[in-house]
């Protein structure tokens, strides 16, 4: 509100443009985001879309402005969108999109820069995250694999396998046996053992 945004919604997407979360500081303004289709679940997916803030960015992955009539669609033309991409700092894949949305009127030349730093922030968010998923599950890995028998231990975009199990999963499709991993366990069951037999 400093800046003069109370009509403005900030929002993360994921890599394919579809919006996790937003936050505005005005009802009337987030309600308003609702009615175009800028709310939480909705995509924002430059085929659906057009040019807008949230799916140009995901499409280009770099920083971008989208202001009133550059936004494909009439029902976005009175809006100036600051995007800019989220990068996971451990491997610099891309994972999102960091967009602020407010009135045409209410543009400014230090947004993007603003954006910037938040972007790199959520990212940083995620190694911290990132890193305590890491230690949790190399933990788990060496008290399983001290027992002596094949282990092999998946979770997010991590997998670990001790000797034995790379003996034991030699014929196996590790694609196949990642997908049924992931099917298996869920965020509500993250320790459940998956037995193959």
């Amino acid at each position: 509100q400093e800046l003069g945004l109370r009509h403005s919604s900030l929002l993360v997407a994921d890599r394919h443009a579809r919006i996790l979360q937003t936050w505005s500081p005005d009802a009337e303004f987030a309600r308003r985001m609702e009615r175009i289709g800028s709310a939480p679940g909705h995509s924002g997916a430059e085929e659906d879309v057009g040019t807008n803030g949230i799916g140009t960015t995901a499409t280009a992955k770099r920083a971008g402005v989208i202001v009133g009539a550059e936004h494909l669609s009439d029902a976005l033309s009175d809006f100036a969108c600051v995007g800019a991409p989220i990068y996971n700092p451990i491997n610099n894949r891309f994972q999102g999109v960091v967009t602020l949305t407010g009135l045409v009127a209410d543009a400014s030349p230090i947004l993007p820069g603003l954006i910037g730093r938040a972007a790199r922030e959520v990212g940083q968010q995620m190694l911290n995250l990132s890193s305590m998923r890491e230690r949790v599950l190399f933990d788990a890995y060496l008290v399983a694999a001290g027992r002596r028998r094949p282990v092999a231990v998946v979770g997010g975009d991590i997998y670990m396998e001790n000797p034995s199990a790379t003996e034991y999963l030699r014929f196996v499709d590790k694609s196949s046996l990642w997908l049924l991993v992931s099917e298996a366990v869920s965020v509500s069951h993250p320790d459940r053992i998956v037995h193959l037999d």
